[in-house]
């Protein structure tokens, strides 16, 4: 089974997970995040927890699909407006379907 992508946090969280399990740990997380930076380097593991953030220092428009850590304010005051998409997916799911219904032939 291929290990997870480097900076994804997928290795983090399952050692956290394992790290939990165990008794006496009683902070998974500050645990997990001290042998990261024995394993890769104070300024590598850095630069890995910070390749699973989006900032937003330049901008953002963008739709995601998963959990997402967004920074913003690092360089002074920022608007942030989230909106679900949900709905909206819904409604243009509909309208994609009759749009299509017109189309498709009945046998």
């Amino acid at each position: 089974m291929a290990k997870p992508v480097l900076g994804s946090g997928a290795r983090f969280g399952a050692l956290k997970a394992k790290l939990a399990k165990r008794p006496g740990v009683t902070n998974p997380g500050g645990l997990a995040a001290f042998i990261g930076r024995k394993k890769y380097g104070a300024k590598k593991f850095a630069a890995l927890g910070a390749k699973g953030r989006r900032a937003a220092a330049k901008g953002m428009h963008e739709v995601v699909t998963k959990p997402t850590h967004i920074l913003a304010g690092e360089r002074g005051p920022e608007r942030v407006d989230i909106t679900p998409l949900q709905k909206q997916l819904n409604k243009i799911d509909q309208r994609f379907e009759q749009a299509v219904g017109k189309f498709r032939t009945h046998g």
